[in-house]
């Protein structure tokens, strides 16, 4: 996640407005992807494209679990990149809770882009 959020914070701290472009039919956007798309001052994602399903998961064979502190501030963090630029935060929430993926067209409908 640290990729993810120094990616972030060259996002929020440019003085250019940012644009996230999810394109062509079956492109996505998953994980890292979605929040750098939140944190985008524009969200654009094609209809037939996906985005979302972002919850923290082990990686490499780790034993270690996701504990619930990892997923409550994961979800805190999204929310608030959400609510940044005026997207809903419920829907964002659900991409780390429940691992929704939706696609551009849905997503536009539910307030995401």
């Amino acid at each position: 996640m640290k990729s993810t959020k120094d990616i972030i914070d060259l996002l929020l701290e440019t003085e250019i407005k940012t644009v996230v472009f999810v394109h062509k039919e079956g492109g996505w956007a998953y994980s890292a992807g979605t929040f750098i798309l939140l944190a985008a001052d524009f969200a654009i994602v094609h209809p037939t494209a996906s985005i979302g399903a972002c919850q923290p998961q082990e990686m490499f064979g780790q034993e270690e679990k996701v504990t619930e502190k990892v997923i409550e501030g994961t979800v805190s963090w999204i929310k608030s990149l959400a609510e940044r630029n005026q997207r809903n935060p419920e829907i964002a929430e659900k991409f780390v809770r429940e691992n929704l993926t939706l696609t551009g067209k849905e997503a536009k409908e539910m307030g995401i882009i």
